[in-house]
């Protein structure tokens, strides 16, 4: 009796599959080099396994996958922070001119942008991202292509995934690529203008 219980049923047997698969494809892709851009004017200093990993001011720098992820979702909150620092000196020069006093805490916690904010990270985070210089094991893994459920990631994430997905190739070795990936604005209108053509 104890033996049937211990056995997995073909849906058990699935589900660890799938796991186990997915587990597998976090795990190479945690390995990727990504080419990762700094766009302050002061080398940002990520802190990883107890190893100072810089990024220079300026400049791209080429990391594993799970590096860049962390760079990326500090550099994004430190620009919304530095942007609210910026907003809150004007506001306060502002109302110590019209004889006001300084915002306090209460009304900062008000004024300030959120850093979770959806709009304020796609504001930041494509600059920061430079391309895949590199898929590790990619050569030898098949693609598949499935349906997926609602996503349950943080925002961070699922937004880094359309900005990487905007790069629609691996990009060669360390060169810097210039300029963004094309989107167009409207494309009903020019799908509209397309098909009138014919």
């Amino acid at each position: 009796m104890a033996d049937l219980l211990q056995q997995e049923t073909p849906e058990q047997q699935r589900r660890k599959q799938q796991l186990q698969e997915a587990v597998r494809e976090l795990k190479r892709r945690s390995q990727d080099r990504i080419k990762a851009y700094n766009p302050t004017n002061k080398d940002f200093v990520v802190v990883f396994d107890g190893y100072r990993n810089v990024f220079e001011a300026k400049q791209d720098t080429v990391v594993p996958r799970h590096l860049y992820d962390r760079y990326r979702d500090k550099m994004v909150v430190h620009q919304i922070t530095r942007e609210n620092e910026e907003r809150v000196a004007e506001e306060n020069k502002r109302r110590v001119g019209a004889g006001q006093k300084s915002m306090d805490h209460q009304e900062r916690e008000l004024f300030d942008f959120r850093t979770n904010d959806p709009v304020h990270i796609r504001k930041y985070m494509p600059a920061l991202f430079r391309g895949v210089v590199k898929e590790y094991g990619k050569d030898d893994v098949p693609d598949k292509i499935e349906q997926k459920p609602a996503d349950p990631r943080p925002v961070f994430d699922q937004i880094a995934e359309e900005v990487e997905l905007g790069f629609q190739e691996v990009q060669p070795d360390v060169e810097v690529i210039k300029g963004k990936p094309i989107v167009e604005k409207n494309p009903k209108q020019k799908l509209k203008s397309r098909m009138s053509d014919e």
